[in-house]
């Protein structure tokens, strides 16, 4: 409910301060009397462009403010998702124009963008005039007149008391995986390719040293007579230390991937005792 409402230095309105009481309020007058600034001043809270010939002639600022009772709008997810102060019985949305052209929003006194304003406002605010049958189309519209035919405000507090449980267990569980699972599977496949590499490096060592044993064993050098049986004899000799190397290189491979299966299966461990937990924590 809309309990105050104060306009300055608005187009040609020096200062108005009205108080509304519960109940049904009417505001009359002639044509020219002014209706329709004070709505145009509402407007500006509902997130409408300001124009900078709006403000009154030689004042620097204009400024408009309303003050709300939302104590039956079950609001208070809202304030907490975007981090404002929370205060049912007297939430304040003031908009402030420069004559420089620059304006500035304020919800309880904590400077928020443009869109958030009206966001809030029209929530706040309803503004009855022509073509106000478009909001039949609109999602969140629908959806709040089926929660109020439906009268189920108990439950809808209880799904999104469990749906931001829900959020925050999600985000939890990132957390985790980012600053624990993850580094910890880096350290090891870190380790396994450094394996590799040095496997790769002593692989490459071997067979040098061993094609030069062989070579030399039969006589054979650089300066020297090559002929292709030497040669093909080498080749063998060379071939049975590879094959040699071939099945170690096997084994310490399938070592290596049960070593890595156990630690996968480690974590997944953990994960599940993490969501388990998580589990209860969600039905406390």
């Amino acid at each position: 409910m809309l309990k105050q409402l104060y306009i300055r230095n608005f187009t040609l309105i020096d200062t108005l301060d009205i108080h509304f009481n519960p109940g049904f309020s009417v505001i009359t007058g002639e044509t020219g009397a002014g209706k329709s600034i004070i709505l145009g001043a509402i407007n500006l809270l509902l997130g409408q462009r300001a124009d900078v010939k709006s403000i009154k002639s030689n004042s620097s600022k204009c400024v408009i403010e309303a003050h709300f009772d939302i104590s039956r709008y079950n609001m208070q997810d809202f304030f907490t998702e975007n981090n404002i102060d929370f205060d049912d019985t007297d939430c304040i949305l003031r908009r402030e124009l420069n004559s420089s052209g620059k304006t500035r929003s304020f919800i309880n006194d904590t400077p928020v963008a443009l869109n958030l304003m009206r966001t809030l406002g029209q929530q706040l605010i309803d503004i009855h005039s022509q073509h106000q049958n478009l909001l039949l189309n609109e999602e969140d519209f629908q959806l709040n007149v089926v929660d109020i035919i439906a009268k189920d405000r108990e439950l809808l507090i209880k799904y999104k008391e469990h749906f931001n449980a829900y959020k925050d267990a999600k985000k939890m569980f990132k957390i985790i995986i980012k600053t624990t699972i993850l580094p910890v599977l880096k350290i090891y496949c870190d380790k396994i390719w450094f394996m590799g590499g040095f496997v790769y490096s002593s692989i490459a060592r071997i067979l040098t040293k061993s094609a030069k044993v062989f070579l030399k064993s039969d006589g054979i050098t650089p300066k020297g007579n090559i002929t292709d049986d030497k040669v093909l004899e080498a080749g063998k000799k060379i071939y049975g230390t590879v094959e040699e190397l071939s099945s170690k290189i096997v084994k310490g491979a399938e070592i290596a991937l049960l070593v890595l299966g156990i630690v996968f299966t480690s974590l997944g461990g953990v994960m599940l005792l993490i969501l388990v937990i998580f589990r209860i924590i969600w039905k406390f």
